[in-house]
């Protein structure tokens, strides 16, 4: 009955001209998340953000983010030589 409740919705939204909202991921991230680090590791990343001036923050974004970059780099490059 779902699935013919959501037919419908979407027959009669576009019949009258609703705007009809894009399906939505099954999850949905908030662009947060916590971790518990060795109190040690916690003073060398915000030494190093300090270092930069930036904020730990913006340190930890950048680097996750060359991370996975890098990760992602060598599995197309793992994907091509094969």
């Amino acid at each position: 009955m779902i699935e013919e409740a959501r037919r419908l919705w979407l027959e009669v939204a576009y019949e009258d001209g609703m705007d009809i909202p894009e399906p939505r991921s099954e999850q949905e991230y908030s662009g947060k998340f916590f971790i518990r680090t060795p109190k040690s590791l916690h003073r060398a990343l915000a030494q190093i953000a300090e270092r930069e001036g930036v904020s730990l923050n913006q340190f930890l974004v950048a680097t996750l983010s060359r991370a996975i970059g890098a990760k992602e780099s060598r599995a197309k490059e793992e994907k091509r030589s094969k």
